[in-house]
């Protein structure tokens, strides 16, 4: 599944490995380093430029986002609901109810 951080930024589900709260997160020295280090090396996206809320570490990149993280928990959690009742329709080939449930989101 995908999540809109905002902007024109979209991600795949898959790629997050975590999702931090800015302002408990970088209250850590290491944190804080290491998102200077990683923006030096030019791994950091900024969703856009408003007062960032969270940041998403991603496989091979970190995004600066405007977002809660209970937003984006939230989002997450949604695609990984929609996956399993899709999942869970097609398991049983009832392939009308999924085109009923498609129709209604």
């Amino acid at each position: 599944m995908y999540i809109y951080l905002g902007g024109n930024t979209v991600i795949s589900s898959n790629e997050i490995l975590g999702i931090f709260d800015m302002d408990t997160s970088t209250v850590n020295k290491a944190t804080r380093d290491y998102l200077s280090n990683s923006e030096k090396n030019k791994k950091v996206i900024y969703v856009n430029y408003e007062l960032p809320k969270s940041f998403i570490v991603c496989k091979d990149k970190i995004y600066i986002c405007p977002l809660n993280t209970s937003t984006l928990l939230k989002r997450v959690e949604a695609g990984q609901k929609s996956k399993k009742i899709i999942l869970s329709i097609m398991l049983k080939g009832d392939l009308n109810q999924y085109e009923r449930r498609r129709k209604q989101d």
